[in-house]
C-alpha cells in the first residue's frame, strides 16, 4: 500500500479544532470522525496505530506525523488532523 502525497490532494476529511488539542485528544478527534469508539476497541486501536507515529507526537508536539488506520491515511500536524480516504 502506498502514502498518499499529501500534496498533491486534498484531504476527505479535516478537523481544525486540533490546533489547541494534545496529540491524546487528537487522536480521540480521529477515531470520532471514523465511528470508532476507543474504549470499546482498545486493544485493536493499540495494535493499529503506529507506535513510531505516537512516540514522534509526545516527542515533539510540533511534529508531523502520518500512518494507516482502518482504511485511512491519518495526518497529523500541529494545527490539523486531517484523514485521507484509502481507497483513492
Amino acid at each position: 500500500m502506498l502514502i498518499p502525497s499529501f500534496a498533491d490532494r486534498s484531504p476527505d476529511a479535516v478537523d481544525p479544532r486540533s490546533q489547541w488539542l494534545t496529540p491524546v485528544e487528537q487522536l480521540l478527534l480521529v477515531f470520532d470522525r471514523i465511528g470508532i469508539d476507543p474504549q470499546s476497541r482498545s486493544p485493536a486501536l493499540q495494535e493499529s496505530v503506529d507506535a513510531d507515529a505516537l512516540n514522534r507526537l509526545a516527542e515533539s508536539p510540533t511534529a508531523v506525523v502520518s500512518f494507516e488506520l482502518w482504511g485511512y491515511w491519518v495526518r497529523i500536524t500541529p494545527n490539523v488532523v486531517e484523514l485521507y480516504d484509502d481507497g483513492v
